[in-house]
């Protein structure tokens, strides 16, 4: 018999922004250079973070941007490998808030 579920929502049990987000956000930007995109790693987390202060979390619409202010064609394609990037990246085991019970 099921006596509880249990929801996690960002941030609440664990430290998603700085031990998913981050992380994850720097495998997809990786392999867009790997993939020929001609900015630096922390060139190009600079913009995508300066894209998402100003049009929020729209991330196929940030990585268009990206591709368009640098004259980079094809950009479905580092949509498309970035976002698979960023949802196959390994992370490391997730620690929960110091007081969250298991």
């Amino acid at each position: 018999m099921i006596k509880a579920l249990l929801f996690d929502l960002d941030d609440t049990l664990y430290d998603n922004t700085g031990q998913v987000y981050k992380v994850g956000k720097r495998h997809a930007l990786q392999a867009m250079i790997n993939a020929g995109f001609p900015l630096s790693i922390n060139e190009l987390e600079n913009l995508f973070d300066s894209l998402v202060e100003e049009i929020g979390p729209k991330y196929k619409e940030i990585i268009k941007r990206m591709c368009e202010q640098n004259n980079v064609e094809n950009i479905e394609k580092f949509q498309k490998i970035s976002e698979e990037a960023y949802t196959t990246c390994p992370l490391p085991e997730i620690k929960l808030f110091d007081g969250t019970i298991e």
